[in-house]
């Protein structure tokens, strides 16, 4: 293994730590989802075992490669979402309140208005895009007034390969 990073490693090691924090949102809110947590639970795995195959060998063999193509389809469900589509990761979650930490430093770089909705939706990256060349964005819309129910929604850009 050399000194230099290896932002292959990195990069399934950052997807794994995402994939992570929303299982624990998951379980965190069990009793009001079906979401199947065996995707996540995979797609975390698959994510180590790139890291370390990275890690181990200068070229790690194609079916270690994460790919959201891979990832399987969970249960729906009208509360919680998870999907593959092709290029990115996405899990959508509908709560009374936006989830106040998910394990991500997120700036707020953008808000415009809907036309088909009553409310704004407020956009948000990764604090760390530049540094960790992180994809992962987060929208954050209000989609019911009383009682208050936020839609969020977690994308995060496959650029692990």
């Amino acid at each position: 293994m050399s000194s230099k990073i290896d932002h292959k490693a990195v990069a399934a090691l950052l997807h794994g730590q995402g994939c992570a924090n929303i299982l624990k949102t998951v379980l965190d809110n069990r009793e009001i989802s079906s979401v199947s947590t065996e995707p996540l639970i995979n797609t975390i795995l698959d994510s180590f075992s790139l890291a370390l195959s990275s890690l181990n060998s200068p070229n790690p063999p194609p079916h270690h490669q994460f790919s959201s193509q891979n990832m399987a389809r969970p249960q729906k469900s009208s509360k919680k979402k998870i999907c593959g589509i092709e290029g990115l990761d996405n899990y959508r979650d509908d709560s009374p309140s936006p989830p106040p930490d998910d394990g991500f430093t997120w700036r707020k770089y953008g808000q415009k208005t809907i036309k088909t909705s009553l409310y704004q939706r407020c956009y948000y990256r990764c604090a760390y895009a530049k540094d960790q060349n992180s994809n992962a964005t987060k929208r954050v819309q209000m989609i019911q007034d009383s009682p208050p129910v936020y839609r969020t929604t977690y994308l995060y850009g496959t650029t692990y390969m």
